[in-house]
């Protein structure tokens, strides 16, 4: 036996007899040290039962009276103490003498005090002092706790089945005694049979906190402040200790007991404990409950410590599964026992709140059982009251026949018996009443714990709603059926009220489960309950509350789907109840539930159109509220936060409207609150978030009106926030989220600014990090993989920028096959779609870049036919519009490059202006339409102009300028407005040029010019102002020049020259030099082309206008003419052999009339009129 014991190969329930067994026999201690080293594959060190021996003499406690020895463990001796005092029985625990000499030791031993002193729980053993022994040695006392332990409990039953409600009711409190431990940021880590005292009259102590562990924060996250008597990382399952009979493990081990262990207690992964660890040994004590046995043994599957490491629990399954407990009971067991702890409950709160519904239904199902008994008793009594009257009728009869005295006594007699039967009628009614009453409430109360149990994974609106967890995902799975049943209810006033409620509970599950539908109807049937209750109880103020959450959450769920009519409609009823509400009962609460249907009302305005003068009006209303709130109530932060909201929300409604001034005004009001409350509350994380998101709105915006610097300065303070909350919080997801926003958003920011493309893609890097980790621990999120597809697309974006293009376009795929998945997955979510057609989107202007003219058309079709789907879908979502327009466009500049597809292109343009035309009318504060809308009109005058159809090119570049005139005017604050104004009179201008309407071109050129040059000379000097301008100063040079007022283009060409990049000058200066030897400036003009001339490659086009700067030269240089005519001839024969081949252009361009008598050029012409055999062939090809 002691042989198999040290192999770990006994079964489980022998081990704790073998463990008590060997505590107190010294032969058993002998022969176990002498096996020790002769049996291979012993992982065992034995407690040192020698030294323990040595802590037998009493200590001497000053104010005590030792009464008796209770135990004795690894770290120390427990006696049965009286207080002289208080003449009370006390324990004291008094730190053993062989440990007393390691720091660590100590340290744990006084932390266990202080800990356990800190957890004031009625389950939780109190400790009432701490001080030391003369010889130093630490001790404290604390309430001394008359029974026996769970374990010993466990032991003394006939079967698994045995005691098992009242071994469950047990459970629930240490549940409950952990899950205060968990909200205290407090880990137990040895929970276990023998660590649970129940009491002489039933109640429970959790004990022996010495490995105990305060977490960093009082959050549940995953760092340990310290790690005494374990190292990290992975540990040789040799490392780990075996128990004594109080199951305390000794310094330098694996801390815990491995049968009760998590698989990542086991493998020694310190740094990972949280409480899931905990929530495991819970599992473990029910198993035992439920099996008999903890949930690892030995046989087949290898050693306990083996087992516990690797998670092997295939055993303590088919235990669980086949133990004849409540099904329910085994699913908590198994869920908690699961070997990947993001898969178990979140802490033992949960596992409390599960255990404690499972007995409120147990309770309620045998209550109903005692009523069905009741109510068939009372059935059974009315029958025979039934039989008893059919039998004095008969006797009635029989005293008309016999006489009036015999049946005056009869009658007496029935009536003496009718009143008892009635008596116990009513005695039984009382009973069944009284019985229902009983169940009503079990019901109730299985009701609220659902409700607990099921709040922090749903919200309790669908105004906020955190990422749901796999885990979370199938407990709401679970707990749905109960739901539909509580829905289901009929009766009176209050199981009607809890029918409702269960219906709006059943439409947040269904929502969070992403059963969009089905939520949609949950929600109208809770307030069609609701609805009834207001119409019967006029006066109960909490029906109405509860109709107006309804009405809320079916508005936010109807403009989710894209349903804003109905949404509003819902709105607005919830608005009117609140109203009212708020009138009768003017206090904070309601005024604040007001002003939120205010804000949702306002939020959802704004995607309705033409009702931009509404939400700006409703905004006003809510903030108006929220003002005085956090006047009136000004020692409360929660009406200041949402004051903050408030203003943040009517900026960024502002900021869509282009009224920028206002709209930062707004963003920097939110923002100084949101400062204020994270300095004053500096533990509260949710303040610190909220300051970070005004910084990312502020910085936002400062981008848009060209603050880029201080845009940046802004981004890194919001960047700096969320890499704290991130370190601080490492288990809290939402925050994490924010941090890879933060990445992204300074990402985007440094491409914009053409700064550090290192820092670009570490940002990048490190938000593809964030949100890679965040998609496959939290899988059932889909936000975070559609935010990690969004980075992909980001990063695939930043490499196209830099020329990277087939890494650009890998990134790109990946985003591609994240949302295939999530629209296959979740066809019902739109958001899905509409992501993947913009991932396609991508990846066809990436295909554009690179040429690959038939792989971009098929992936922009594939975006326009999504994209279609949704415009249809969704006639009334803005956004899916404006997506399609975009497509439509995107598809008619990639036709407007391909040969022979212009009309297709004309039509593609075409579709993209049926779209934008209504949207810019209907949402006319919304610049992007009407800014899209006037490129498409002038990408359409161009494309005309290839058609040869002037008349149509100019009344589109007309109504392109018409647009960005009036953008001009609506929204004076935006440079974009100003910037494509006078590109579009530039474009305009080289329209009116090639039709040779030079002087009227003059008129839009000196437009653009006066527009873009003032930009250009201040701070707002960017690369596209001074293109734009450059543009400008070159058509209305060429137009001077076409004009004759060559000395008046000379000053356009310098300042062209100067706004161009170094290497975009050479075709500038060649026309510059043509236009100077036409103003007689042949020496400059010469000098000029001499220099352009010698580099190696010149383009034709500008070899052909350097020979003419040299024939112009040689018409009014005769001093010099025949080297003129030379070079002139020289560079027309380079430019010939390169291609050029335009004879009819050398026999009339008046620029070359010098050179038509010389031989040379005749050749020339010669050569181009009748070009080789060979290549006219190759021509003709």
């Amino acid at each position: 036996m002691l042989q198999r014991f040290l192999c770990d190969q006994l079964l489980r329930s022998e081990v704790g007899a073998v463990e008590d067994h060997v505590a107190t026999c010294a032969d058993c201690q002998q022969t176990l040290r002498r096996l020790i080293g002769s049996v291979p594959g012993s992982f065992v060190t034995l407690p040192d039962w020698d030294a323990r021996t040595e802590d037998g003499d009493p200590p001497v406690l000053p104010g005590y009276e030792l009464v008796a020895r209770i135990d004795a463990g690894g770290m120390g001796v427990v006696w049965r103490v009286r207080d002289l005092e208080f003449q009370r029985l006390l324990a004291v625990k008094v730190m053993r003498a062989e440990v007393n000499t390691s720091p660590r030791a100590v340290r744990r031993f006084l932390d266990e005090a202080r800990i356990t002193g800190g957890l004031a729980h009625p389950f939780i053993v109190p400790v009432h002092t701490k001080g030391r022994l003369p010889d130093g040695r630490p001790y404290f006392t604390m309430k001394l706790v008359a029974g026996e332990t769970l374990a010993a409990r466990l032991r003394g039953r006939s079967g698994p089945a045995a005691r098992q409600a009242e071994l469950v009711r047990i459970f629930a409190q240490v549940c409950q005694a952990v899950a205060y431990a968990h909200a205290c940021g407090v880990i137990h880590r040895d929970l276990k049979p023998a660590n649970v005292m129940v009491g002489a009259f039933g109640e429970v102590q959790v004990m022996d906190w010495g490995l105990a562990k305060e977490l960093s924060g009082n959050d549940g996250t995953e760092r340990l402040r310290s790690a005494a008597g374990a190292a990290p990382g992975p540990v040789d399952p040799v490392d780990v200790a075996f128990s004594d009979p109080d199951h305390n493990t000794h310094p330098g081990a694996v801390l815990g007991t491995v049968a009760y262990m998590a698989p990542e207690q086991a493998r020694g992964e310190v740094e990972r404990l949280d409480p899931r660890c905990d929530v495991f040994s819970l599992g473990a004590i029910l198993c035992e409950i439920l099996t008999g046995a903890p949930p690892y043994g030995s046989g087949a599957h290898g050693g306990i410590h083996w087992q516990a490491a690797k998670g092997d629990l295939t055993d303590a399954f088919a235990e669980l599964d086949a133990c004849g407990a409540d099904a329910e009971l085994v699913r908590i067991a198994k869920v908690c026992l699961a070997p990947n702890r993001e898969d178990r409950l979140a802490d033992a709160g949960v596992v409390a709140a599960a255990v404690a519904a499972y007995e409120a239904r147990a309770e309620e199902r045998l209550l109903r059982a005692e009523v069905e008994r009741a109510e068939a008793q009372v059935r059974a009594r009315e029958e025979r009251k039934r039989r008893r009257l059919a039998s004095g009728a008969a006797a009635a009869v029989l005293v008309g026949l016999f006489g009036l005295a015999a049946g005056a006594v009869l009658l007496g007699q029935k009536n003496r018996q009718l009143v008892a039967a009635n008596g116990e009628l009513d005695s039984a009614h009382t009973e069944a009443v009284k019985k229902g009453e009983q169940a009503a409430r079990a019901r109730d109360r299985a009701f609220r714990v659902l409700d607990a149990m099921t709040s922090s994974a749903t919200g309790e609106s669908l105004e906020t709603q955190p990422a749901i967890t796999t885990e979370q995902k199938r407990f709401l799975t679970d707990v749905l059926s109960h739901y539909q049943e509580f829905a289901s209810d009929q009766g009176e006033e209050e199981t009607r009220e809890r029918a409702a409620a269960a219906a709006l509970r059943v439409g947040l599950i269904n929502y969070r489960l992403g059963f969009h539908e089905a939520s949609l109807r949950a929600f109208a049937r809770g307030a069609s309950g609701f609805e009834q209750l207001c119409t019967e109880f006029p006066t109960a103020s909490r029906h109405r509350r509860a109709l107006a959450e309804s009405y809320t959450n079916l508005g936010l769920l109807l403009r989710e789907l894209g349903q804003l009519t109905e949404a509003e409609a819902a709105s607005r009823k919830a608005l009117v109840l609140r109203e009212k509400l708020a009138a009768e009962f003017p206090d904070p609460l309601h005024l604040r539930a007001l002003a939120g249907c205010y804000n949702n009302l306002a939020v959802l305005l704004e995607e309705v159109p033409m009702r931009s003068a509404e939400v700006k009006e409703t905004h006003r209303k809510a903030l108006a509220i929220r003002e005085k709130l956090a006047t009136d109530c000004s020692s409360q932060p929660q009406y200041h936060q949402d004051l903050a909201a408030s203003y943040n929300n009517l900026g960024a409604f502002l900021e869509q409207s282009c009224h920028w001034s206002e709209a930062g005004e707004a963003y920097r009001r939110a923002l100084a609150i949101r400062e204020k409350l994270a300095a004053e509350f500096r533990t509260v994380p949710e303040y610190r978030q909220d300051l970070a998101a005004s910084l990312f709105n502020l910085g936002g915006l400062l981008r848009k009106v060209d603050e880029c610097p201080r845009a940046e300065e802004v981004y890194r303070q919001a960047l700096a926030i969320c890499e704290k909350l991130a370190a601080d919080f490492p288990a809290v997801p939402r925050y994490r989220q924010d941090l890879a926003a933060s990445y992204n958003n300074l990402a985007l920011l440094l491409v914009e600014l053409r700064k550090r493309p290192d820092e670009i893609q570490e940002c990048h890097r490190q938000a593809l990090t964030i949100r890679e980790k965040l998609a496959v621990e939290f899988p059932g999120a889909t936000e975070y993989r559609r935010d990690l597809a969004a980075t992909h697309i980001g990063l695939g974006t930043l490499l196209r920028k830099l020329d990277r293009r087939p890494r650009a376009e890998e990134a790109y795929r990946r985003a591609l096959v994240i949302l295939e998945q999530l629209v296959a997955e979740f066809p019902g979510d739109r958001r899905n779609r509409h992501d993947l057609a913009g991932a396609h989107n991508n990846l066809g202007r990436l295909f554009c870049e690179r040429n690959k003219w038939p792989e971009a058309e098929e992936a922009y079709r594939k975006a326009l036919a999504v994209r279609e789907k949704l415009a249809t879908e969704f006639r009334t979502v803005p956004e899916y519009r404006h997506a399609l327009a975009t497509s439509h466009f995107n598809l008619a500049e990639l036709l407007g490059d391909l040969d022979g597809r212009l009309s297709e292109a004309k039509a593609a343009y075409r579709s993209a202006q049926a779209v934008w035309e209504p949207l810019a009318g209907e949402f006319p504060r919304v610049a992007e339409y009407r800014r899209d809308l006037a490129a498409s009109y002038n990408n359409l005058g161009i494309l005309f102009r290839k058609l040869d159809e002037p008349l149509e090119a100019r009344a589109a570049y007309l109504r392109a300028l018409a647009l960005w005139e009036k953008l001009d005017s609506d929204f004076p604050g935006v440079s974009e407005h100003r910037i494509k104004l006078a590109a579009g009179q530039v474009n305009f201008g080289n329209l009116l040029s090639q039709d040779g309407e030079f002087t009227e071109a003059l008129v839009w050129y000196d437009r653009a010019v006066a527009a873009l040059t003032p930009r250009v000379q201040v701070e707002f000097d960017t690369t596209i102002d001074r293109q734009f301008l450059r543009t400008a100063h070159w058509g209305r040079a060429g137009a001077l020049d076409a004009l004759d007022r060559t000395a008046a283009a000379i000053a356009d060409w310098d300042r062209a020259v100067e706004l161009s990049p170094p290497q975009e000058r050479p075709p500038v200066r060649a026309t510059r030099a043509r236009s100077l030897a036409r103003a007689g400036q042949v020496e400059r003009a010469v000098d000029e082309a001499g220099a352009l001339a010698q580099s190696p490659a010149v383009p034709v086009p500008q070899l052909y206008t350097l020979a003419c700067v040299y024939a112009l030269a040689a018409g009014r240089d005769e001093a010099n003419c025949e080297g003129h005519v030379r070079n002139s001839l020289r560079l027309l024969g380079r430019a010939v052999d390169q291609g050029f081949k335009d004879a009819e252009q050398l026999r009339t361009d008046d620029d070359l009339k010098p050179l038509r008598d010389h031989a040379d050029f005749r050749k020339l012409l010669v050569k181009l009129e009748n070009p080789p055999k060979k290549a006219q062939n190759e021509k003709e090809k």
